[in-house]
């Protein structure tokens, strides 16, 4: 009798644990996430242009009713006069409008600026008063072509 309670404590286990992998369909992302749709990407970019754009997503995990504010920053190199030498952000904060998931912003890169291998780190951060609102990072992997 006590194998038999065994096993069904197992699979009552093992059905918990698919039931909570299955309702999480929203690749394990906190439910008042908003952020960057992923932390790490790579982008290959032509050297002998003078200038590419890269579209960049952010996302919310729950429609709100209201507007979400961004701010956006990047950790790139900078010159002596606060110029980043090889990454522009397109625009310094970004609104998911009311009723939306995303929207999409883009970062200009300039490739005869940038050193093989170079990361650019792009950070969201939440505008609003929400202690749980938390910033997200996003790493991006320059590689030339």
């Amino acid at each position: 009798m006590e194998k038999f309670y065994q096993k069904v404590v197992m699979a009552l286990a093992i059905l918990s644990l698919l039931g909570a992998c299955k309702s999480n369909n929203k690749n394990n992302y906190p439910t008042d996430y908003v952020g960057f749709e992923r932390a790490q990407q790579e982008y290959t970019y032509n050297k002998a242009m003078q200038e590419e754009t890269l579209d960049i997503k952010v996302i919310a995990i729950e429609k709100s009713k209201e507007d979400r504010i961004v701010k956006l920053s990047s950790s790139a190199t900078k010159t002596p006069g606060g110029e980043s030498v090889f990454v522009k952000l397109t625009e310094e904060q970004v609104i998911i409008k009311a009723g939306k998931k995303s929207v999409t912003t883009q970062i200009k890169l300039y490739p005869k600026h940038i050193i093989k291998g170079t990361f650019v780190h792009l950070i969201c951060t939440p505008q609003w008063k929400d202690k749980n609102a938390q910033p997200s990072k996003l790493s991006i992997r320059l590689m030339p072509k």
